[in-house]
């Protein structure tokens, strides 16, 4: 053998070999990419869930304190709306107690913001527990409450679609 054939057959095997990690490193990468894909969509479905949790508790405080609202300020007590609004404010509560575990529940896939979150809702419920308590209605402290809890949840969220599984 020539020392050019030579060249040739080895230049043959370089290519092959180029051309055979050339697709090993592809195929890793498309792996590594499809296990990021798959993490980020449980990212997403799981802060969605968390999202629309913390909504439905928000939209139920909401109805609570409009129909205690109504409520207070409706002197005749034999108003044929007080039972109406009575009834529209325990459903507005079933779903709040609900929502209040679910986010709960949730709020553990944000290791950092999940405990300020949990503490916020656990603050706002038990001021419209009182509320129920002592049909007595404190709109400031009830605002309040509801603005620190939604910045709480806005952290949460945002923690949970840029987590990389670090829960605790």
């Amino acid at each position: 053998m020539q020392f050019s054939q030579i060249i040739e057959v080895v230049k043959i095997v370089l290519e092959c070999l180029i051309v055979g990690l050339g697709w090993v490193f592809v195929r890793r990468l498309e792996q590594i990419k499809s296990e990021v894909a798959s993490h980020s969509d449980f990212n997403q479905k799981w802060a969605d869930l968390f999202f629309n949790a913390s909504n439905a508790l928000m939209v139920s405080v909401e109805h609570i304190m409009t129909y205690a609202f109504l409520l207070i300020s409706d002197k005749d007590e034999k108003s044929p709306k007080r039972m109406e609004w009575q009834e529209e404010m325990n459903k507005a509560l079933d779903i709040l107690v609900e929502n209040r575990y679910r986010i709960d529940r949730l709020a553990v896939l944000a290791a950092s913001n999940g405990p300020v979150t949990q503490k916020a809702a656990d603050d706002l419920f038990n001021s419209v527990r009182e509320l129920f308590n002592s049909k007595r209605i404190n709109l400031i402290e009830l605002r309040d409450k509801t603005d620190t809890f939604n910045r709480a949840v806005r952290e949460a969220h945002s923690e949970m679609i840029a987590s990389r599984g670090n829960t605790k």
